[in-house]
């Protein structure tokens, strides 16, 4: 399934460097490749205009961190978010360890996978969110995942192909992808959804203290397939990862079912800050919009 964005001269220069720097960490340990993407992430990738989004995040949420906090905090996101792009150029060798993880509630996952309605993981861009799929995989219930396709199309191939190396399918955003992981679901299988940017037009519920455009789409088809949601994630720890599957959300409203997918969420980051991507445009609101107003008015007549 290839994306159809035209490639530009840009685009060919852009995958130039890409293919150099895979070359460049390809002899190295798959160890050693995530302590060199850390040490690139924590001291260049700190340098990034986009980290000032970053800042001015902590500083509105997390209040009671001081500047030199805040710093330590983004450069270990840095480092975090750094090692798991590497550990996509071997997706295969990273499902191979999960049965070397801790990973709690498992039943919860089995549970979901034996009702035989498909089944759909709510998480965040947080840890490694592959390694939840890794560790679904060991417990016999391999997903799916649906993500956002690179602007340059030739990355994005490449990038289609490391996800899809483990034997499991991905869809891309969009009216096609959905439908496909739609089909998916309806036909029994799983499927990861990352919830946690901003979705313009959605309703504003609360994330980590601020209201914040949310999508329901995962509450949504979960609802109308019948399909069990969950939520799940995975923390990077120094020998691998600690994996946590969590209990079903009762179906109801999406929208309230995805304000108690938001507030799991904020469990995580509290656990772990520096594990949660916080270059996000997460609060941005453009418009309130018909949708979010008809939800406010909603939860004050509550």
């Amino acid at each position: 399934m290839k994306s159809k964005a035209s490639i530009t001269w840009l685009n060919r220069i852009e995958m130039v460097g890409f293919r150099l720097a895979v070359a460049l960490m390809r002899p190295f340990t798959p160890r050693n490749r995530s302590n060199i993407a850390g040490w690139v992430g924590r001291n260049i990738g700190a340098l990034l205009p986009a980290v000032q989004r970053a800042q001015s995040a902590l500083r509105e949420l997390r209040p009671q961190m001081n500047a030199a906090e805040r710093r330590t905090l983004i450069r270990r996101m840095l480092d975090n978010f750094a090692r798991t792009a590497v550990e996509y150029e071997a997706l295969p060798a990273l499902f191979a360890d999960a049965p070397k993880w801790p990973i709690d509630g498992a039943e919860h996952l089995k549970a979901a996978h034996e009702k035989g309605r498909g089944f759909i993981i709510a998480s965040a861009h947080y840890g490694n969110w592959e390694a939840i799929r890794a560790a679904a995989a060991h417990h016999g219930a391999p997903m799916a995942i649906i993500y956002r396709a690179f602007n340059n199309r030739l990355i994005d191939e490449v990038w289609y192909d490391y996800i899809t190396s483990t034997g499991a399918p991905a869809f891309r955003k969009g009216s096609k992808g959905a439908r496909a992981l739609f089909k998916h679901v309806r036909g029994g299988g799983g499927a990861i959804i990352l919830v946690d940017q901003r979705q313009g037009g959605g309703p504003l519920l609360n994330f980590l203290g601020k209201q914040a455009e949310t999508s329901t789409s995962a509450a949504q088809l979960a609802k109308t397939l019948r399909a069990p949601l969950l939520t799940a994630r995975a923390r990077r720890t120094a020998d691998g990862f600690d994996v946590r599957f969590e209990p079903e959300i009762e179906p109801e409203d999406p929208d309230l079912m995805m304000q108690k997918v938001n507030d799991r969420i904020a469990v995580w980051v509290d656990e772990a800050p520096e594990q949660w991507f916080w270059l996000h445009r997460r609060w941005r609101i453009r418009s309130t919009g018909r949708r979010s107003r008809k939800y406010e008015a909603r939860s004050s007549d509550a």
